[in-house]
C-alpha cells in the first residue's frame, strides 16, 4: 500500500503547481492528495496521512483554525519554496532597477526576495509589498509569483514568475521520512537533471531565435532613410544602423557594445543624448538635422533619430493636415488658456510637466472652466503629439452607445451594423489621445471595459472573437468628487486608483477674478470694451457657469450694445444685481429661497403648496398665498423663476449668488 501525503496550499492555483511538482518527483512511490484552504472538503480526515505538508507558515496556520483534528501520528512539514527554473531569464532580462516583489503576505514577500538574491540575482534591488500601499515611489516594475491581482495600480509592467515550487531540501526531507526506496534517490536526480537538460535546450532554443530577430532587426535598421542609435540605461550602445555609422565614421561592430562617451565626439549630439528635451537640431557639415530621441519604458533603452530638417519637416506638416482635415489634432496650446492667476499658473505649469509622462491623466474642475482646452494642451505637450486627439463626451450618450463608440464593432453584431464592422476610438485613437470627459458619468459596465484597456493595453470589440492591441494617452475629466463617488459605489476604486496617478485642477473664475478684463478682451470684437460700471458688476458676480458662462454674456453685449459695452447692454439679471447697499433679505424670503436651491440642487421645481409645507415643517407658518407673495417679491428681484401653472418655481444664477453673500 502507498504511504499517503497531503498537500495543502493556499489556493487552487498553488495547488496544482505543487501537485504537479510531488506526481513528477514522487508519484510512482507514494500517494498524494492536495486541497485548497479556500475550498470547502467533503468527508475530510487530515490524520489518515502519514505526512502533511504545507505550502507556506499561514497556510499551516490557516489549516489548523479550520480543522480540530488531533494529529499525533502524522507528522507535519512546512516546505520551503524557491524561485521556477523557466522563470530566470525573465529575470535576467530587466535591467538594474528597483523592483517591486509582490505576493500574498510579508512572509511570502520576503521569501521571494530572498531566494531570487540566493540565486545570484543581484542587478536588481527587491522592494517589498505592503499590503494596502498604492504607490511606490520611482517604481514601475513588479515581480510575482502569479499574484498579479495585488499589484498596485501605479505599476505599469508586471513580470510574473510563476508559481514558486518546493526546494530540494524539501523533497529530500519528504523521502526521508516515509523511509522510501534507496533507489528513489538516484530517480529524484535523474528526474531533476532531465528538467534541467530540458530547460537548457529551450534557452538554447530561444537564444538561436533571438540571434535570428536581432539580425533582422537591425537588416529592417538598414532600410531606413534615418540616422539610429539605441543605448541602454548604462549608456551603452545596443544599436545603430548604416546611416548612424556614417555620422559616427565607424562601424557598427566597432560601436554596439561600447559606451556613448567613447564613441561619439559630436558636442551637439552628447548634449542632446545627456538632457531631457525630446527634440533637438545638429548640423553636420553644411546639412540641417533634426534629432529625436524616445525612452522605452518596456527595455528602459533610448533611441535617437537623426532627420533632414527637410524630411522632418515634409513629415511634420503632412500628418498635421491629416489630422487637422478630419478635425484629430489638438486646437488649443497652453498659450491660448488666458489667465495669470497663481491658481491658474501653478495648473498650467502641472499640466505641462504632467504631458511628458506616460500616465493617464485626471482633470478636475467645475462645469466651463476649460477642461478640455487643458487636455488639447496636454496632448500637445506630450510624446504624442503627432497622434490623433479624439474627444468623446461620457454624458453624452447611452451606455450601449458609448459602448459601440468606444470600443467598435464587428459585421452582423447587430441589426444596423455597418457592413465590414466599424473601429472604435480606441483604435481610431491609438498612437495618440484619447480624452474622456465627465468620466464619472460612465456606467459601471463601461468602467470596467475601460480598466481593461488600461490594465492590459487592449481592446476587443462588440461581437469579436479576438483582443486588439491598442496604445494611446488616456485624459480624462470630471465635476464630481470622484473619491466620494468611490466611497457611494458609483465608481469602481481600482478604476480611479488607474486614473488617479497624474491629476490637478482647473480653478473656477470667482477664485480667479483679477483675470476677468484678460478674458473679457480676449472675448470682445475688435473696437469694443465694457464701460467701468459693466466691468464692476462682471467682478461682483461670481460665475457659476465659469468662462462658458462669460463669453454667452459677451456674446449677448455684443449683440445688443455698441462700441462701448455698458450694464444695460448685459442680459436682464446683471441689470436687476442688487446694488452693495440694498436691504438684506427677511427671514422668510431667506427659507423661501433656501428651499428652492435645495430643489434646483436636485434638478427639481417646487410648487407654492410644496414651498409651504416646507416652511411649515421649519417653523414658518406660512399659508399658499403668503408664498405665492414673496415668490412674487423674490421674482421681482430676479432671485427666482416663477412657474406658470403646476410647473412650479426655481432659483436663478442670480439668487443662488445671493444665498452665497449671506
Amino acid at each position: 500500500m502507498h504511504k499517503q501525503l497531503l498537500l495543502v496550499t493556499g489556493n487552487n492555483n498553488t495547488k496544482a503547481v505543487l501537485h504537479a511538482q510531488l506526481n513528477m518527483l514522487l508519484g510512482d512511490t507514494i500517494s498524494i492528495r492536495s486541497i485548497a484552504v479556500d475550498e470547502k472538503q467533503q468527508n475530510f480526515r487530515p490524520d489518515e496521512f502519514q505526512i502533511i505538508l504545507f505550502s507556506s507558515r499561514s497556510v499551516r496556520e490557516e489549516f489548523f483554525q479550520l480543522y480540530a483534528f488531533p494529529l499525533e501520528q502524522t507528522h507535519l512539514l512546512t516546505g520551503k519554496r524557491t524561485i521556477n527554473p523557466e522563470a530566470f531569464p525573465r529575470l535576467l532580462a530587466l535591467p538594474k532597477s528597483r523592483v517591486l516583489v509582490v505576493n500574498d503576505d510579508e512572509e511570502s514577500v520576503n521569501e521571494t526576495a530572498e531566494s531570487i538574491y540566493q540565486l545570484g540575482i543581484d542587478h536588481l534591488e527587491l522592494i517589498p509589498f505592503q499590503t494596502g500601499r498604492h504607490f511606490y515611489d520611482g517604481v514601475t516594475t513588479a515581480v510575482t509569483p502569479s499574484e498579479k491581482d495585488r499589484c498596485p495600480p501605479s505599476i505599469s509592467r508586471i513580470i510574473d514568475i510563476d508559481v514558486r515550487p518546493f526546494d530540494m531540501t524539501t523533497i529530500i526531507r519528504v523521502v526521508d521520512y516515509l523511509k522510501l526506496d534507496e533507489t528513489i534517490a538516484s530517480k529524484l536526480s535523474e528526474r531533476y537533471l532531465t528538467k534541467m537538460v530540458k530547460l537548457q535546450e529551450s534557452l538554447l532554443a530561444k537564444e538561436d531565435h533571438t540571434q535570428k530577430i536581432s539580425d533582422h532587426y537591425h537588416e529592417l535598421l538598414n532600410q531606413m532613410d534615418d540616422a539610429i542609435l539605441a543605448f541602454n540605461h548604462k549608456g551603452v550602445i545596443t544599436a545603430v544602423n548604416q546611416g548612424m555609422e556614417k555620422i559616427l565614421s565607424k562601424a557598427a561592430s566597432i560601436v554596439i557594445g561600447s559606451s556613448i562617451y567613447e564613441v561619439i565626439s559630436n558636442r551637439t549630439l552628447l548634449q542632446f543624448i545627456e538632457n531631457k528635451d525630446t527634440r533637438g537640431f545638429l548640423t553636420i557639415g553644411e546639412q540641417e538635422h533634426v534629432l529625436y530621441k524616445t525612452t522605452t519604458s518596456s527595455f528602459s533603452s533610448t533611441v535617437v533619430t537623426v532627420k533632414s530638417v527637410e524630411k522632418a519637416f515634409e513629415i511634420e506638416q503632412t500628418a498635421r493636415r491629416e489630422h487637422r482635415r478630419k478635425g484629430l489634432a489638438s486646437k488649443y496650446t497652453l498659450q491660448d488658456i488666458i489667465g495669470e492667476h497663481p491658481l491658474l499658473t501653478e495648473a498650467k505649469d502641472r499640466s505641462l510637466k504632467m504631458a511628458a509622462a506616460d500616465y493617464p491623466v485626471l482633470i478636475y474642475g467645475e462645469t466651463g472652466v476649460g477642461k478640455e482646452l487643458f487636455a488639447h494642451a496636454v496632448h500637445h505637450n506630450s510624446k504624442q503629439w503627432q497622434g490623433p486627439f479624439f474627444a468623446v463626451n461620457c454624458s453624452a450618450m447611452s451606455e450601449s452607445l458609448l459602448h459601440s463608440e468606444l470600443f467598435g464593432y464587428e459585421e452582423g453584431t447587430f441589426t444596423g451594423a455597418l457592413k465590414g464592422g466599424k473601429r472604435g476610438l480606441f483604435e481610431l485613437a491609438s498612437g495618440g489621445t484619447l480624452f474622456l470627459d465627465e468620466i464619472g458619468e460612465l456606467s459601471t459596465g463601461v468602467q470596467a471595459q475601460l480598466l481593461r484597456v488600461l490594465q492590459e493595453g487592449e481592446i476587443r470589440r462588440i461581437g469579436g472573437g479576438s483582443n486588439i492591441p491598442v496604445e494611446n494617452r488616456i485624459i480624462a475629466a470630471t465635476n464630481k468628487n470622484l473619491e466620494l463617488e468611490v466611497r457611494e459605489g458609483r465608481f469602481r476604486s481600482d478604476l480611479f486608483y488607474r486614473l488617479n496617478v497624474l491629476h490637478f485642477s482647473v480653478p473656477p473664475l470667482r477664485e480667479r477674478k483679477s483675470d476677468l478684463p484678460l478674458l473679457c478682451k480676449a472675448l470682445l470684437r475688435e473696437n469694443r470694451k465694457l464701460s467701468p460700471e459693466a466691468e464692476d458688476i462682471l467682478q461682483k458676480y461670481d460665475w457659476p457657469g465659469n468662462i462658458r458662462e462669460l463669453k454667452s454674456t459677451i456674446a449677448y453685449a455684443e449683440t445688443t450694445g455698441g462700441n462701448v459695452l455698458t450694464s444695460g447692454d448685459l442680459p436682464e439679471f446683471f441689470r436687476k444685481m442688487r446694488p452693495r447697499n440694498a436691504a438684506p433679505l427677511t427671514p422668510d424670503l431667506f427659507k423661501l429661497l433656501d428651499l428652492l436651491a435645495e430643489a434646483a440642487s436636485k434638478g427639481e421645481r417646487v410648487s407654492l403648496k410644496k414651498l409651504a409645507e416646507k416652511a411649515s415643517a421649519d417653523g414658518y407658518s406660512l399659508s399658499i398665498q403668503q408664498v405665492r407673495m414673496r415668490i412674487q417679491k423674490l421674482a421681482e428681484k430676479g432671485f427666482v423663476e416663477k412657474g406658470s401653472g403646476r410647473m412650479g418655481s426655481t432659483i436663478t444664477t442670480q439668487g443662488l449668488s445671493r444665498l452665497q453673500e449671506l
